[in-house]
């Protein structure tokens, strides 16, 4: 039992990390944009993430 729940600590942190390192990674290429460029692409980026984080918001 305690090997099983060290595994899934490790997958979780694992994803975590994987996650993290994905918003470094997008950082050089966002930083590229214009002001407006970055605006008008951000909804692109992240579709799901901001209907399901705040859904009276998604036009």
């Amino acid at each position: 039992m305690f090997q099983a729940l060290e595994i899934l600590t490790v997958l979780i942190v694992a994803v975590a990390m994987a996650l993290a390192l994905a918003h470094a990674l997008e950082l050089p290429g966002k930083m590229r944009l214009s002001k407006e460029q970055y605006l008008a692409v951000q909804p692109i980026y992240y579709p799901g993430f901001t209907s399901a984080v705040s859904p009276s918001r998604s036009a």
